[in-house]
């Protein structure tokens, strides 16, 4: 169901849009508008509010980053039970600037930095929230940031029970 208002496609998309990665490609395009980050915002606090145990009771892990640009992102984790988000988010990007991208995404942006999970959460299927994409930590129990950030500057990823 859409909604009515500014912010109608922004919310309807939250979660649900089959194309959420062109979705989110487009809110980019002209991310001075703040669509972005209206979208990322209506995305999370809808999160916590399906999950509030899990935000507020959940065990808080921060991540461990390695590779590149490890010193440019900053990731943590709660768990709750099997349940467990992730956040992750860069952090003073503009090192390379004029040379890097203005939007710090995909592999260009990350090179081999890899973010490393508690050993509980290393063999779950997690959901990106914001775009939709399904990811597997490799067999060391981490995720690459150049997927965490492929196609949004920011990432919360949510444990998928399906495990598919």
């Amino acid at each position: 169901e859409r909604a009515e208002g500014p912010l109608g496609t922004v919310t309807a998309a939250c979660g649900c849009d089959p194309e959420l990665e062109a979705f989110v490609g487009e809110l980019l395009t002209d991310w001075t508008d703040a669509r972005i980050k209206m979208f990322v915002m209506a995305c999370a606090l809808r999160l916590r509010r399906l999950e509030q145990a899990l935000f507020v009771e959940g065990a808080y892990d921060p991540l461990r980053a390695e590779g590149a640009e490890a010193s440019h992102v900053v990731a943590f984790a709660r768990t709750l039970g099997e349940k467990t988000p992730i956040a992750a988010v860069p952090r003073l990007m503009n090192h390379r600037l004029p040379e890097a991208p203005r939007i710090p995404i995909g592999g260009e942006a990350w090179n081999d930095t890899r973010l490393f999970l508690a050993p509980k959460a290393a063999t779950s299927v997690f959901r990106h929230v914001f775009t939709g994409a399904r990811m597997r930590p490799d067999e060391q129990g981490a995720l690459l940031a150049s997927e965490l950030f492929r196609t949004s500057p920011v990432a919360l990823l949510m444990s998928d029970d399906t495990k598919a």
